[in-house]
């Protein structure tokens, strides 16, 4: 696992950080077992549509291939 935060961030702080409609969730049995998400790497214009993608998959999903699912959800709908 690699991150590049020392805390938890509160939803709201989560929320203006990721890309409002490039955000995904994985369920099973009504509960969150994984998601992805792309966040812009900065605000300067030469970097406009370049972004950093997010995944977290809990403990007890692992090597279920949840994030790969994710990920081609996530690129499937940028396509359309």
């Amino acid at each position: 696992m690699a991150t590049f935060e020392t805390y938890v961030p509160g939803e709201q702080v989560w929320d203006e950080r990721h890309h409002a409609t490039l955000r995904f969730v994985a369920e099973e049995h009504n509960r969150v077992i994984g998601w992805i998400a792309i966040s812009p790497v900065s605000t300067h214009t030469v970097y406009s549509g370049v972004g950093e993608v997010s995944v977290y998959i809990s403990n007890k999903s692992k090597g279920k291939s949840i994030a790969s699912k994710l990920q081609h959800h996530k690129i499937q709908i940028k396509i359309l």
